[in-house]
């Protein structure tokens, strides 16, 4: 364990703490305690996920402490398991805006295990900000299908929650720009398309 994460006691009491903030969402305690795990251990690699993920949740997509918090996870990561370098580089692809390397390494991760609902999530998150092209419906679709699965697997994940209620709210509006034609499938509206 140590090998593939710290040395340092101090600083994997830290990143359970850091963790456990997280999973409760007290997102600045998470923040504060991932923060002292890598003061701790410049080195550990998993504490910098953590804490890139904490920092994209807390400020968004667009933040240089995420940026570099994941480069540093991803430079002291070839200790760690296959799927911890995997979750590690997929979410990485989905910060600098690669949404289908991002999709294949989350596939990957469900190919090995469908139960995986992280794994879920970060799919289901990387088509939902992959807004590239004229028609989003295809990639909604296959978001809102991830974030469900996500909620089968684990229904305390309040981030998938998040998202569908964001999605089904698109789609509730007065004139949407997609449609929810089936229980988990959305289509351009009527009209949105030159039609």
């Amino acid at each position: 364990l140590a090998r593939s994460t710290t040395q340092s006691l101090e600083a994997y009491r830290s990143y359970l703490a850091g963790v456990d903030r997280l999973n409760r969402w007290d997102l600045a305690g998470a923040e504060r305690d991932l923060n002292r795990a890598v003061a701790l251990d410049t080195t550990f690699g998993l504490a910098y996920y953590k804490l890139a993920l904490t920092r994209g949740w807390l400020v968004g997509q667009e933040d240089s402490v995420a940026d570099r918090a994941i480069v540093r996870a991803t430079a002291h990561s070839s200790n760690l398991p296959e799927h911890d370098r995997t979750v590690i580089n997929a979410y990485r692809a989905f910060i600098e805006g690669e949404y289908a390397e991002a999709r294949g390494l989350y596939q990957r991760l469900i190919d090995r295990d469908g139960q995986d609902a992280d794994a879920w999530y970060g799919l289901g998150e990387a088509w939902f900000h992959d807004t590239a092209g004229p028609d989003q419906a295809p990639a909604l679709t296959q978001a809102i299908r991830a974030f469900r699965r996500t909620l089968d697997l684990d229904p305390d994940y309040a981030l998938a929650y998040d998202h569908v209620q964001h999605m089904l709210g698109m789609a509730a509006e007065r004139k949407p720009t997609y449609a929810l034609v089936a229980s988990d499938s959305f289509a351009l509206s009527f009209g949105q398309d030159g039609r």
